[in-house]
């Protein structure tokens, strides 16, 4: 028997939930889980479950978010807490004996039907009138006289609708473009059926539904707004004038003249949706490729109540990483992961994390998004929320330090474990970097970072480490020691030296350790022009990391003359190094042989440009402290 979260959204509806919670109570099993999402409501809702209904979990919202959104977090919260399926109910609803047995036993024996929904009366027994077109349609169409169990539709109504996980990990969630209401059940049971899932009525259960107990008088123009949204995302439609000024004359005029719709609802439905043309172009891609819907949506509009929904995401995710670590073992690592607009390479870096195992306790692991972009955002929270052990946090641009900064900052355990969002850790990865950290004089662990394979083409390049480099790609400390030296400097603006001069900060405090079974691979990377000019920035930042320390960046490599062996390296050393590698593979490899010599030259140029600024460098920038004061 499955065992379905029932989500509720309500809005000043405390008058329909004395009999919609009674007769779940009365009807639906113990085992079952209710929550109610209130949004804001102001007739005491809130202390009318609590005090009546101990057992019904409540999500108290500030504001009125609309049966979308609400819905949306009821189902995030269900999530994070390992919920199997899902069942949305409207507040409005009562319920007789006997029918969750027979939902619960058609979804059992029907796995196809990702989304099934019920037969619907009205409170004074008049059946709804999606129950009855779907059964007109299945008397047209048929000679047998008993209904079947299930009865496949094209969607069924979203007072009360089950849904199982495999779609909400398939589809996404609700799209938020729907908002407050409507239409959002007949998108996202047209986005299932597109997934491959099959869609039904379940005959054998029946449920009374008051319609429109909370939209009211605004259910028709709430309506109109969302047809119009759904007729011009459906397949096939491209661009969002011509198909939202065709509708809305078609559609509107016949609602306006069946006296259902005033002109100045139409108009406002119709400017509504005028506004949402950036969304409703990435709902159709998003839609055209496959994607699944994630809790934010598309590019909706900023307002206050989408800042409230971000809030109110965060708050469940912090909430179930809090319930992780109550019921779980020692909480042994945090597992740090900064990402800016990278989806790919990110997801298959987070699997590798997550089927790490360590004994004797778990871990969790913060995603620390850099800024990115608010699709690449969305995408990764989305991705971020199929694992309680995730918690997904975000910072405007402000570089790979500060990203780090931010994990450590909200790290609950004592070892803080840094990689990047492109690389993959190796099976036994996790255990093998904190197994040094039984010795108390061990503050750091690092590890080997190796590319995949033996470079095929001199313009491509990678990070390595077999021990003394300290790259953050493999990378863990103890979080006390980060507070001590406080954390990496974010002055540094690019992903270089930062972490050397964090490691050399820290070797002050105690041992570093090499872990030689704690391996990452990093990917090859294309060297470009622009990526070989860059590495002169980089360059500035080593010669502050050389002046503030004494060496060229390696402990093991000290002198009285920094800056000099930097400048030496810049201008002669390192072209040298990379044109005569080069010329070694220019017989297998022209293109790319000239390619790189040529990068290389141009880099000795504009280095050469830069030594006047070198030389005049006087002043170290001192070295900011970014987590003193952090709690664990």
């Amino acid at each position: 028997m499955r065992t379905p979260w029932i989500i509720i959204a309500n809005w000043n509806g405390r008058h329909w939930l004395t009999e919609c919670l009674a007769t779940l109570a009365q009807t639906a099993p113990s085992h079952v889980q209710i929550i109610v999402v209130d949004n804001g409501s102001t007739d005491g809702s809130v202390d009318f479950i609590t005090g009546c209904f101990a057992k019904v979990n409540v999500l108290p919202l500030e504001r009125n978010l609309g049966f979308v959104q609400a819905t949306n977090l009821g189902i995030h919260f269900a999530r994070r807490r390992g919920a199997d399926s899902y069942l949305l109910i409207n507040n409005d609803t009562r319920f007789e004996s006997g029918w969750f047995e027979a939902f619960d036993g058609a979804t059992a024996s029907h796995p196809s039907f990702g989304i099934l929904g019920v037969k619907q009366v009205s409170f004074d027994g008049q059946i709804s009138p999606r129950t009855a077109v779907e059964l007109k349609r299945w008397n047209e169409r048929s000679e047998e006289d008993l209904l079947p169990e299930v009865l496949p539709t094209d969607w069924v109504e979203g007072s009360c609708l089950f849904v199982r996980e495999e779609v909400i990990e398939r589809i996404g969630f609700l799209d938020p473009l729907f908002a407050p209401a409507y239409f959002e059940e007949v998108d996202f049971c047209q986005r299932a059926r597109s997934a491959g899932f099959d869609v039904g009525m379940v005959t054998t259960s029946t449920i009374e539904h008051a319609g429109a107990g909370t939209a009211g008088k605004k259910q028709t123009s709430l309506s109109e707004r969302s047809y119009l949204l759904y007729q011009v995302t459906r397949p096939g439609i491209d661009g969002v004038m011509f198909p939202l000024i065709q509708r809305s004359i078609r559609h509107g005029g016949k609602q306006i003249l069946a006296g259902v719709l005033r002109f100045r609802d139409v108009l406002h439905a119709f400017a509504d949706c005028w506004k949402l043309r950036h969304s409703i172009l990435a709902k159709q891609q998003r839609d055209r490729t496959g994607e699944a819907c994630p809790l934010l949506g598309s590019a909706i509009p900023a307002s206050p109540e989408q800042t409230h929904y971000r809030e109110w995401i965060n708050r469940i995710d912090q909430e179930s990483m809090s319930d992780v670590m109550a019921t779980s073992p020692t909480l042994r690592a945090s597992v740090v992961i900064p990402v800016r607009n990278r989806t790919d390479d990110f997801e298959r870096c987070l699997d590798c994390v997550l089927s790490q195992s360590i004994e004797n306790g778990t871990f969790e692991v913060l995603v620390c998004d850099d800024g990115s972009e608010a699709s690449v955002a969305d995408r990764l929270r989305s991705i971020c929320s199929h694992d309680a052990r995730v918690r997904y946090l975000s910072q405007p641009h402000k570089g790979p330090a500060a990203a780090r900064n931010l994990g450590a900052a909200h790290a609950r355990a004592e070892i803080v474990v840094f990689t990047d969002s492109d690389t993959l850790p190796q099976p036994g990865w996790l255990e093998a970097i904190l197994k040094p950290f039984a010795s108390n004089e061990v503050i750091a662990v690092e590890g080997p970072v190796r590319p995949p394979r033996p470079a095929e083409s001199p313009l491509e390049e990678a990070p390595r480490n077999e021990g003394g480099v300290h790259l953050t790609a493999n990378m863990a400390y103890r979080r006390s020691t980060l507070v001590a030296v406080g954390g990496l400097d974010e002055e540094f603006p690019l992903p270089a030296f930062e972490d050397v001069d964090l490691a050399l900060s820290a070797a002050r405090h105690g041992k570093i350790s090499f872990a030689e079974e704690a391996l990452v691979i990093h990917p090859w990377r294309r060297v470009t022009l622009a990526s070989s000019l860059r590495r002169l920035k980089q360059l500035d930042w080593l010669i502050v990391t050389a002046q503030r320390h004494g060496c060229l960046g390696w402990s093991d490599r000290p002198t009285r003359y920094p800056r000099l062996r930097v400048m030496k390296a810049a201008l002669f050393s390192l072209p040298a190094g990379r044109i005569r590698k080069a010329l070694k593979t220019l017989p297998r490899h022209p293109k790319d042989s000239l390619l790189r010599i040529g990068y290389s030259l141009a880099e000795a140029v504009v280095a050469w440009s830069h030594v006047p600024r070198w030389i005049s460098r006087r002043e170290v920038p001192p070295r900011g402290r970014y987590l003193e004061g952090a709690s664990s």
